[in-house]
Formats: C-alpha cells, structure tokens, sequence
C-alpha cells in the first residue's frame, strides 16, 4: 500500500504589536502607533509539505502552501533579508490581515495634560480625551479632539481644529488653524484662523479673528463680550445681551 503526501502550509504574516494575532487571511482590523524604522509586521514563507509513496514504493511529490500576498500603501518597506516590514514615517499603522500602512496620524487615548510632553507631530493629530490646562499640540495637518478644551494652546499650520465640545479657555486658551476651527462653544479664549471659524453654541468673552467668516447660528447662536474680526461675514443669531457687556464686531481686514 502507498502513503498519501501532506500539502503544505500556506503563508501568513504576523503582526509586530503586542497585541497582534497571526492574521493570515482574515479581516480583523489593527491599529498602533508606530516610530520610523520600527517592525510593522513579518511574512512566515509557505511550508513544503510531507511527500507521499504510492504502492510500487516511487515517491508522491508534495504540494508546496501558497505564499502570502500583502498590499503595502504609504509608510511601509519591505526588508527583504529579514523578510519583515518596516515603517518609514512616525505615524499610525493599520492591518486589517491583507493591506499594511501607515498614515500620518497620532492618536493620544485620554486627557492630555500639563505633564506629559507637548506634541509637534508631522500629520493628523486626535485625541481621545480633553486637552487640559498647559498643554500645548502643534500639528501639521488636522487636530481632532473628542472632548474638550481647556487653558491650552492647539495649533493646526496646514489643517482644521475639531473640537467636539467646547473651550474653556480662562484667559489663556489658543486655538489657531490655517482651514477651519469649528467648536462647540468658547469661553475666554483667542482663536485665529485663516479661513472659517464656526461655532454651535456661543461665543462668550473671546477673541477671534477669521480671514474669511464666523458663523455662530445654531443653538443659542449668541456672541457677547471680547472681540470678533472676519474678513468677509460675521452671523450670529444674537450679538451682544442685555447686561451691556461691551461687544466689538468688525468685519473686513486692511
């Protein structure tokens, strides 16, 4: 009697976070922050497999696995020596088991605080959390924050500033953005931007300067106290309130 052969395994590749599992073909998403020149992820080869014997004694080849096939986009090499793949930017990597990059972005997961170091990143910053008193982002393109804002300065050269909720700023709170700062409110605060700025709530005690228009028009739409600069438009639903707070508005830039 002859021996069947054993095909053998098909390639995979492995992810290098901790946390990571061996992929091969599924679709299971991973995200990490990642440093230039740091292992994203290695490629296992295919396995020959166990040849067989057929009955007159003659030796059955074995079917060798198939070899694993990676889309790679920006941010990533290929090591050919170590078989593996590297970042080449500092940035967020992304493996879903079949396409491996990296993107220009930095996600910091809680509050940012005083303490930690301030953040000049080459990219998309977001964080998940509120950004508090002393701390300061500087970013290339956009910062999204999730939460709120406090006595911090966030400047965005190229990009917008989203903040989900407000800024709070108590007199020392900068928000300055190169396309768009859009915020829920802001109180005691400066914000500079060189194209729009748009606010959902109100504008209370702020300074703001915009090289196109502000637009606060939704919720109580209101404006009071500070200084408000547009180049082309200012609309709120109510500027100014009952208490004679002074208010100054203009709008077109010498």
């Amino acid at each position: 009697k002859g021996r069947p052969s054993q095909a053998g395994s098909d390639g995979s590749v492995v992810a290098a976070s901790n946390d990571a599992d061996l992929l091969g073909g599924n679709r299971k998403v991973k995200e990490w922050m990642v440093k230039k020149g740091e292992v994203l992820a290695r490629l296992i080869p295919p396995a020959s497999g166990e040849p067989g014997v057929n009955v007159l004694g003659q030796e059955v080849p074995a079917a060798t696995g198939k070899p694993f096939t990676l889309d790679v986009l920006d941010g990533v090499c290929f090591e050919v020596d170590q078989q593996q793949y590297l970042s080449t930017i500092d940035g967020l990597a992304r493996f879903d088991g079949k396409v491996l990059e990296v993107r220009r972005h930095l996600v910091w997961v809680g509050d940012l605080t005083s303490n930690d170091k301030a953040i000049e990143f080459d990219g998309t910053v977001v964080v998940r959390g509120t950004i508090r008193d002393g701390a300061k982002i500087v970013a290339t393109e956009d910062i999204d924050v999730q939460a709120g804002v406090e006595g911090a300065t966030i400047i965005s050269t190229g990009g917008a500033v989203r903040v989900k909720q407000g800024v709070a700023g108590r007199g020392c709170g900068f928000v300055s953005a190169k396309t768009l700062v859009d915020v829920r409110y802001l109180e005691n605060a400066i914000v500079y931007c060189q194209g729009d700025i748009v606010v959902r709530h109100a504008v209370i005690h702020s300074r703001l300067t915009s090289g196109k228009q502000v637009t606060v028009d939704t919720g109580k739409g209101v404006i009071f106290g500070g200084e408000v600069r547009a180049g082309t438009r200012i609309r709120a639903k109510c500027l100014g309130n009952a208490a004679s707070v002074p208010t100054r508005a203009s709008v077109g830039h010498d």
